[in-house]
């Protein structure tokens, strides 16, 4: 039954954002902007925020894969507001939202009307207390939420149905995934989580000497499962470091990524606790040369398994030995009871082999974190089920090599991650032997 209101609600809600678009024209009698091309992009972010959170992310990801070539197309639509230019809640409705979870709240915080930033699912502000600081007070838009809730109801129907209607490892290597970022999702909309997650990672930083990320205080007095009040960070955005809009010197730019690689590889290596999403938007450079890290609501986490994983395959990979590999990913396989022949798991991972040479004949350097995420996505295609804080992993690492050549292209990912990943396969001997002969090829050019 949820499936049905579900099919219905989609081409309800799309024709009633154009025609939305043509009536508010109309009104305002702005009579070219009925025909403006950027028109589709307005219908579009209309459209997808009366669907829901679920309905713009996988917007998100259709315009991801797009060729590049489609760039100039993609903007000149306004198609890219779909990433971070989501229609507001109207201020009363954030003063609602405070009366609920905290009544008398206009005695101790006083809120900016405009926020500063909007999401799909959420909303910030800058609140200031009576002491004069100021903190970023994130909401959970009510109207996201109910529709994320309904979408889900709607998705665990086709999920129950297609278990009973068949068991094609397609089918369920499908659903499979779509349980995967459901559950991501599930986890986005609570804000406690969020809070959690911001705990645990500056237990970690206290541990540690010497770092630059800064992660935000927590204001507990003003936190629910809806709300999250964190310290508010200003800086220059990495955002607009990436885009040019603010200049440094090229000394301060290969400082700074060499910073975002070792601090985000600490993380992920040393700690097994590392943002799941480090992208541009959620990063600032302080006053003081430190990196504010915000938005902690996707983590990912390493369990003594995972760590066994990594070993395995990172310690293949480094020695170059195909057979290793190979092992590697059948001993997985048997821990997580799939059955798979030796020559099934050989057939995928020459793939990984291909992905050298090609390289190596254009006369390219073989990126490790490529390799590595080549390797769980053979696993993943033979059923062989690898724990989401890999798949996170391999997502995060090539997300903040991008990052760091955004701001020097003189930034290094290999460099920098070799000793992590050196450190993390644990090798006897004899595998830093192998390390020494084999590994000077994946970075040979062809003679």
């Amino acid at each position: 039954m949820e499936i049905i209101k579900e099919m219905v609600k989609v081409p309800f809600y799309c024709v009633r954002a154009s025609n939305r678009h043509v009536w508010t024209s109309i009104y305002q009698r702005k009579w070219t902007r009925l025909f403006k091309t950027s028109a589709v992009g307005d219908m579009t972010i209309q459209c997808m925020n009366d669907l829901g959170p679920i309905y713009g992310k996988i917007s998100q990801i259709g315009i991801n894969s797009l060729p590049p070539k489609c760039d100039k197309l993609i903007k000149k639509t306004g198609l890219d507001r779909i990433y971070d230019d989501w229609p507001a809640l109207k201020f009363e409705e954030i003063q609602k939202i405070l009366d609920k979870e905290f009544p008398g709240w206009k005695q101790s915080i006083r809120i900016e009307p405009k926020p500063i930033g909007v999401a799909s699912m959420a909303q910030v502000h800058v609140v200031t207390d009576l002491e004069g600081k100021r903190w970023a007070m994130k909401f959970v838009k009510p109207m996201a939420k109910k529709r994320i809730q309904e979408t889900l109801k709607a998705l665990n129907e086709v999920i129950s149905l297609s278990k009973v209607a068949g068991n094609a490892p397609i089918v369920q290597k499908f659903f499979k995934e779509w349980e995967d970022f459901s559950t991501s999702l599930r986890k986005e909309i609570r804000l406690d989580l969020e809070k959690k997650n911001i705990k645990k990672i500056q237990a970690k930083l206290k541990k540690q000497k010497g770092q630059v990320i800064k992660i935000p205080e927590v204001n507990d007095a003003l936190c629910t499962p809806d709300i999250l009040t964190i310290e508010f960070f200003e800086g220059i955005p990495f955002k607009e470091l990436l885009q040019k809009k603010q200049q440094l010197s090229d000394k301060v730019k290969d400082k700074l990524a060499q910073h975002v690689l070792k601090e985000f590889l600490v993380q992920i290596f040393e700690w097994g606790l590392f943002h799941g999403d480090p992208h541009a938007g959620n990063l600032i450079l302080l006053e003081d040369g430190s990196i504010g890290l915000f938005d902690w609501g996707l983590t990912g986490e390493f369990s003594d398994k995972d760590r066994r994983y990594i070993s395995s395959v990172l310690k293949s990979i480094l020695t170059l030995d195909f057979a290793m590999l190979v092992d590697a990913l059948m001993d997985i396989a048997k821990e997580e009871e799939v059955e798979v022949s030796q020559e099934q798991v050989e057939h995928e991972l020459r793939k990984v082999l291909t992905l050298i040479k090609k390289a190596r004949e254009e006369g390219k350097k073989v990126k490790l974190h490529v390799l590595i995420n080549a390797c769980f996505k053979a696993a993943d295609k033979l059923g062989i089920p690898i724990p989401r804080g890999l798949f996170t992993m391999a997502k995060t690492l090539l997300t903040i090599e991008g990052l760091a050549t955004g701001i020097s292209p003189k930034a290094s990912f290999t460099r920098a991650a070799a000793p992590f990943m050196l450190k993390a396969a644990n090798p006897s001997f004899k595998d830093l032997w192998k390390m020494t002969k084999n590994l000077p090829k994946l970075y040979r050019k062809p003679a």
